[in-house]
């Protein structure tokens, strides 16, 4: 099963991801695809300066509560970058036992300065559809601003619910093209950017993945609680 808002095998992001992690660089550089940037850098500045950080910190929070009573805390960032996100979910859980911080991204040369980040966690390059881990390995599995870059959303959904164990949490924050609007009345303006928007919409695999993951997850008997 496909999600309904796929395109094509290899939309042209997802085409200049997995170019870079064959050339094993984080710089993303597809001139068809319009993208030329340095991961690393450009994650590491959004360290510093990102407008989503109140609510990737409210993600942790609400993670960290959660699993508060939990004995075993394993948790699992898919497409984790430099560690962000599990570097916040390390200071919402206030040195509680039992927090392990794992981390698969397909481009190793961003699990390197994720390593310096936290030293901690355990970083492993990998794919979303086949994770190495076992069934029901972690207790919290999260991901952001991946699936919108994975061809088969349904087949990637899977594998995170495969190794989430049984009453464990997953949260999928992605976003959604279709729900673009732009306010003005500067006609040139407005070309602009339905110009970019359509072209940015058609280099994404699921350009509609919030919707998507919402009634995938909504459509399954083993997912309970989907807000």
């Amino acid at each position: 099963m496909s999600s309904s808002g796929s395109h094509q095998e290899e939309a042209g992001f997802t085409r200049a991801y997995s170019e870079a992690a064959k050339k094993g660089t984080a710089i993303i550089d597809d001139a068809k695809a319009g993208i030329k940037v340095d991961h690393v850098k450009t994650a590491a500045a959004a360290l510093a300066v990102d407008p989503t950080k109140p609510f990737r910190e409210r993600v942790a929070l609400n993670l960290a509560t959660k699993l508060k009573d939990s004995k075993s805390k394993k948790c699992l960032d898919v497409g984790c970058s430099i560690g962000g996100d599990l570097t916040l979910l390390k200071n919402a859980m206030q040195g509680r036992t039992g927090f392990e911080a794992i981390g698969v991204d397909i481009l190793e040369a961003q699990l390197v300065k994720a390593r310096e980040y936290l030293p901690e966690g355990k970083f492993v390059e990998g794919n979303v559809t086949t994770l190495p881990f076992k069934d029901e390995e972690m207790d919290s599995v999260q991901c952001s601003r991946l699936l919108i870059h994975v061809p088969d959303m349904s087949k990637a959904l899977d594998e995170m619910l495969r190794v989430l164990r049984s009453g464990g949490c997953g949260v999928f924050a992605e976003g959604n093209f279709h729900g673009h609007v732009i306010f003005t009345s500067d006609a040139r303006l407005k070309a602009i950017d339905l110009a970019q928007h359509k072209h940015t919409t058609s280099m994404c695999a699921n350009p509609g993945a919030a919707m998507d993951v919402y009634k995938l997850l909504l459509a399954r008997s083993d997912v309970e609680n989907v807000k």
